[in-house]
């Protein structure tokens, strides 16, 4: 069984006066349970409740192999490959620019100025907009060569796309001056104060960041230094958590915005009725109740995030 090393982060409303039990009790005993079940050696929580970070853990070992680089256990400040949590996080960078007029959700992403030659022989590559790209509807495929090969037309139906997410990074640092990181540490990560969170990996955070194990017990870490904002997060369950009851309290984007980020762009039909996707967001519809969610999954490393914006509305809007 594979070993993986991953950052879970739950994100419902719960009830915990159901119970006798204290809640770390109840959860520590729950989580390594089932980590034990899941061969998952090293895992880290947050829970939000009415709008706040109500509790928080930290379980296993942060280096899967035990190999002496990273030995020790996940700490609060343990740094986790977000995998694909990273898009959502770059998706309000893309948002905060759209509110201030540097980009257009639907101005054709071509029309920046940044030729992208992976792309631009094919002519349906000047249909693409940073709409399409939040909501995966590009017609990109989730990673490919070059040239990309288009599976549809843009803007026809839902497929998900981290080579869209990729395009959209090289027009925004096109048009903006700035790297990816420059631009997450200046739109979410100072502003929101989480300050263990970077899409740039250096060597002075190897003993911080968690090494997971493959099926040959051989251990792998995210250590590459390219910034991707389909991937390349690195951070932690507390800092996570912060940037989404950020964005339930409608910190850092005009409350039209944020509205549009969580609400329905496209179906996805595949995934099971009420499913559909927002910009950056996945989100479930059963009945009334509305949750967003998102996933991640990088080699030997997983994480989720789940929130239901209606169980704290938007506060300010700034």
């Amino acid at each position: 069984m594979r070993s993986l090393a991953v950052s879970l982060i739950l994100l419902p409303s719960f009830a915990f006066a159901q119970t006798t039990v204290t809640p770390e009790k109840q959860w520590g005993e729950t989580v390594t349970s089932l980590m034990r079940k899941g061969d998952i050696p090293g895992l880290s929580i947050a829970v939000i409740r009415e709008g706040k970070i109500d509790w928080e853990g930290e379980f296993g070992q942060k280096n899967a192999v035990n190999d002496g680089v990273t030995d020790g256990p996940v700490l609060r400040d343990t740094l986790f490959s977000a995998a694909s949590l990273s898009k959502p996080v770059f998706a309000y960078i893309v948002l905060r620019l759209v509110d201030r007029g540097v980009l257009d959700l639907d101005k054709p992403l071509y029309t920046y100025g940044f030729a992208y030659d992976r792309i631009d022989k094919d002519p349906r590559s000047k249909l693409i907009t940073a709409r399409m790209v939040l909501d995966h509807t590009t017609g990109l495929p989730n990673s490919g060569g070059t040239p990309l090969e288009f599976l549809f037309t843009p803007g026809e139906k839902f497929s998900y796309s981290g080579e869209g997410y990729e395009y959209l990074q090289k027009v925004v640092e096109h048009v903006t001056g700035k790297s990816l990181e420059e631009l997450a540490q200046q739109e979410v990560f100072v502003p929101l104060k989480m300050e263990h969170s970077t899409f740039r990996w250096c060597p002075i955070l190897a003993n911080q960041v968690v090494i997971g194990k493959l099926e040959t017990d051989e251990s792998i870490s995210w250590n590459t230094p390219s910034e991707d904002s389909a991937s390349s997060l690195l951070t932690t369950a507390h800092d996570y958590a912060k940037f989404v009851v950020a964005l339930m309290d409608g910190v850092g984007l005009k409350q039209a915005t944020l509205q549009q980020m969580w609400s329905s762009q496209v179906a996805v039909p595949e995934k099971g009725p009420g499913i559909s996707f927002g910009l950056g967001w996945g989100i479930e519809q059963a009945g009334a109740s509305k949750c967003i969610y998102h996933g991640g999954n990088n080699v030997a490393f997983k994480g989720a995030a789940l929130a239901c914006p209606e169980k704290r509305e938007p506060l300010s809007t700034t």
